[in-house]
């Protein structure tokens, strides 16, 4: 996971899509994510996490699991005017 305040770090495409595979993140394609403040975790069974809207993330499922993404807010969800590479693509 990275903070949403790390974005500038990220190697964003389009919004929320990283050019970076965050199974191995090769600093030598994308330097800048040297200076991303990564933070790596493992659930257990029967734990959940909560993340932030914004905030970076991939998944890697070590056993069989479930995934839930809540998206269907009350208020707006329109988070992309901060990512510099939006309108670029």
């Amino acid at each position: 996971m990275v903070p949403f305040s790390d974005t500038q770090h990220m190697a964003n495409r389009l919004r929320c899509y990283s050019k970076a595979d965050g199974r191995a993140i090769h600093y030598e394609r994308f330097p800048s994510m040297r200076y991303a403040h990564l933070i790596e975790c493992t659930l257990a069974p029967g734990e959940f996490l909560f993340l932030p809207i914004g905030w970076w993330h991939y998944v890697e499922g070590l056993d069989a699991s479930a995934t839930m993404t809540f998206t269907n807010f009350l208020r707006s969800n329109d988070f992309s005017r901060p990512y510099a590479a939006y309108h670029e693509l």
